[in-house]
């Protein structure tokens, strides 16, 4: 299979932006993805800090009256943070005093559930799956802690399809740089080069009479100048050779016409003075001599007139 310059020009091109794109994909994937996780586990994590306090009032208020209220409140929390799967209230002893769902991880960090400080939770992903936040109650006691357990698999399905997107989107461009580079090369370099092969052909098949007309400054012009300039040097050679066949052709048949005949004449002389009776034998031996070299003389012409018609 015979490919033309354009499909290797665009090939060459398209493999280097492609390559271009693949090192800017990884590179852009990396960034956007862990800037797009580490906003969302910020997120998870403001919003857990800022819900702590409330959450710790009602549940301090309420939990000797029933849980209907704290649950009222979790449920509206629950609803509002799409990221967000459970709430619970441990003691700093780590006994679980009120959760809408089980705990789906046991709590590991005890020193987290003492702390002062809020604590984030990573699983095997390095995901954000769990902030331990402590509630700090208004006269500075600290009895209780909330725990907000988030869906780290919806954080790693929004990362990925971010991903996806940005891949497809460098897809999209990789395609549309080929297209543009198809198209420019076509007008501006491909088409050109493909009528120069044209005429080369036509040339190569020995038509000199056509011109090629190339509009254009630069080195395609100049090769299509020199393509035309070359095949009018052909023409005007071929003419000249085709004059000086001509010239060769009439040379030859003037001499051979006018060896002919005083050959033919000189073949006639000898054989009437060899039937004459009074030559002694010199002379006749003469004689025989001179009609054997007109004879080859003769072959050497009628050899002459052969070659030059099968010219």
């Amino acid at each position: 299979m015979r490919l033309g310059i354009r499909y290797k020009l665009v090939f060459s091109i398209v493999s280097l932006v492609a390559l271009a794109s693949v090192v800017l994909i990884v590179i852009l994937n990396r960034t956007i993805s862990t800037n797009l996780q580490q906003n969302l586990e910020i997120q998870a994590a403001t919003f857990a800090t800022l819900a702590t306090e409330p959450l710790g009032e009602t549940f301090t208020t309420y939990k000797d009256s029933g849980s209907i209220k704290i649950t009222q409140q979790v449920e509206s929390y629950l609803e509002i943070n799409e990221y967000l799967l459970n709430i619970a209230v441990v003691s700093i002893d780590g006994d679980v005093l009120y959760q809408v769902e089980p705990l789906t991880e046991p709590i590991d960090n005890q020193e987290a559930v003492r702390g002062f400080d809020p604590v984030p939770v990573y699983d095997d992903q390095n995901t954000l799956s769990r902030v331990i936040a402590p509630y700090i109650e208004g006269n500075g006691a600290h009895r209780y802690s909330i725990i907000f357990d988030f869906d780290s698999d919806r954080i790693n399905t929004i990362v990925s399809k971010n991903t996806q997107n940005v891949s497809l989107l460098a897809l999209s461009g990789v395609i549309t740089v080929a297209i543009i580079m198809n198209t420019v090369l076509e007008l501006l370099f491909t088409r050109h080069v493909k009528k120069l092969s044209e005429r080369a052909a036509i040339i190569q098949a020995g038509d000199y009479s056509q011109s090629l007309s190339i509009d254009k400054n630069d080195e395609i012009g100049d090769l299509a100048k020199a393509l035309n300039a070359m095949a009018d040097h052909f023409k005007h050679d071929i003419e000249k050779l085709r004059e000086l066949d001509e010239a060769k052709t009439k040379f030859m048949a003037i001499v051979t016409h006018n060896l002919h005949t005083p050959v033919a004449i000189i073949g006639d002389y000898v054989e009437t003075v060899l039937h004459m009776k009074d030559l002694d034998d010199s002379k006749t031996k003469m004689l025989e001599t001179v009609k054997a070299n007109n004879v080859k003389l003769k072959a050497l012409i009628e050899d002459t007139v052969l070659i030059s018609s099968m010219d």
